[in-house]
């Protein structure tokens, strides 16, 4: 079984390199993966949760 948050991280690196929209790069990932309706659903919100706050984080980070 693989671990939803490294998923999540995959995604979330695709947005960021590739300039991909989340839910293509979710699509993508989640069609990779065997993943659990429930795992899916925490990937979905940690991907979308950290696009929605991508500049407050990177206020953060700088």
């Amino acid at each position: 079984m693989q671990n939803p948050r490294q998923i999540a991280f995959l995604a979330l690196r695709e947005v960021h390199r590739r300039g991909a929209f989340a839910d293509s790069a979710l699509d993508r990932t989640f069609r990779n993966s065997q993943l659990s309706d429930l795992d899916r659903r925490l990937v979905t919100e940690l991907v979308y949760g950290s696009v929605r706050r991508m500049r407050a984080i990177d206020f953060i980070i700088d």
